[in-house]
């Protein structure tokens, strides 16, 4: 057998004067020019962009769909002095994106406030939460959420409350029946980012917002973008495309002059580099461990603060030091009953105990990658978590 290589190398390569021109052009070696050239990157001005991402390479908010019934109506309850309320999500990307559009708001003079779902009251807007809101709220934003929050869209019609539902997540049905819909994945979507986080959206907003007013974006976007670049990446976007941009705009932020909160954080973790393993590894799992085990709403009022206190930031470490313990825990229970029930032997690995309903994504996450087989972790009370052996998906099930 003959192995042949999948693209020629430099010498046999048909545009090989090409890039070596390029490798000229632009100062680097060949074989660097090459495999950009692999990834479709030809050109003069792609290759640009990729080496130098600017603020300019930011698409035209305006794209989105719904984006304009968002900003106006959001405008109009700013002047009107209207009650605003925030829902996210319990997860890193949610909490960011609700610090982040908190930010935007507040900026422009909104009475907001922002709530976030412990994980036992579920994923999304409900419609007990809506049922349950103070009298004053009159305007409700989503994100990270929404897109299939159907019973609370007909509770806020009952009550009188408008909603505006910022979100990324697939439409698997009919539009959420609410003022604004803003989301990339849907199907009559004209935005040329399609893979934007919840946090990615919820800055869109906050630019269309920007420049509805004739303010500087690329001025005031420092202020939002560190937040937009955690979420990016906790999320496991693409970075590609202006994902790309937004990162390398948000770690630069980071790095040479991050936020008083992230810079407190960053101290307390010994970080002297902030890079996207140090965020995946490091930070999310802080933000995503409160809102496995613990209320999210705490990571949230840090991200909101100004200046956090050492002590609340310490709280955040124990808890993933918690959350780290409880899983370590709970996945030698789980060894144990594979052996002794034999369950490995299973097509489909299916285990049910006293579990954390936090931790049953993370526990068979480890049971697919261990045994390499499907695995299902479900707690006494119902509620199951599914992963595939690739562990690329988690598909919470209730079967209460």
């Amino acid at each position: 057998m003959k192995w042949i290589a999948a693209t020629p190398s430099l010498d046999q390569h048909p545009d090989r004067v090409a890039i070596c021109y390029l490798a000229r052009r632009f100062n680097l070696e060949p074989v660097l020019i090459l495999k950009l050239y692999q990834q479709g990157i030809v050109t003069e001005k792609t290759i640009a962009d990729f080496l130098y991402p600017s603020i300019t390479h930011l698409y035209d908010p305006f794209l989105l769909p719904d984006i304009k019934k968002a900003v106006y109506r959001i405008i109009r309850a700013i002047q009107n002095k209207e009650k605003i309320l925030i829902f996210g999500d319990y997860d890193a990307d949610g909490m960011t994106a609700t610090a982040l559009l908190y930010e935007g708001l507040h900026f422009f003079g909104a009475s907001v406030t922002t709530q976030l779902p412990l994980r036992s009251e579920g994923y999304g807007l409900s419609a007990s939460c809506v049922e349950n809101l103070p009298s004053d709220i009159s305007l409700v934003i989503t994100v990270d959420n929404g897109s299939s929050a159907h019973p609370a869209m007909q509770v806020a019609k009952q009550r009188g409350i408008d909603v505006i539902v910022t979100d990324h997540h697939e439409v698997l049905g009919e539009h959420p029946t609410c003022h604004a819909f803003v989301n990339p994945k849907r199907k009559d979507n004209t935005y040329p980012n399609t893979d934007l986080c919840g946090a990615g959206v919820a800055f869109k907003v906050v630019q269309a917002l920007h420049e509805l007013a004739k303010l500087d974006w690329h001025k005031h976007m420092w202020n939002y973008i560190e937040f937009a670049t955690i979420a990016t990446i906790a999320d496991l976007m693409p970075l590609t495309g202006e994902n790309r941009v937004i990162t390398w705009l948000g770690l630069q932020k980071m790095n040479r002059s991050p936020s008083p909160v992230l810079n407190k954080l960053f101290s307390l973790l010994r970080l002297s580099k902030i890079d996207s393993t140090t965020i995946g590894f490091q930070i999310a799992p802080l933000f995503n461990a409160c809102g496995r085990i613990d209320d999210p709403n705490l990571a949230c009022e840090i991200l909101k603060s100004k200046s956090a206190l050492e002590i609340e930031l310490r709280q955040l470490l124990e808890i993933n030091q918690k959350r780290k313990r409880l899983t370590k825990e709970q996945f030698s229970r789980i060894e144990k009953r594979m052996i002794d029930e034999q369950l490995h032997q299973k097509r489909v690995i299916i285990i049910q105990d006293d579990f954390h309903a936090g931790l049953i994504g993370i526990l068979a996450s480890r049971i697919a990658e261990r045994f390499r087989k499907p695995a299902i972790v479900m707690t006494n009370n119902g509620v199951a978590s599914a992963r595939s052996v690739q562990g690329s998906s988690e598909y919470v099930i209730n079967f209460v």
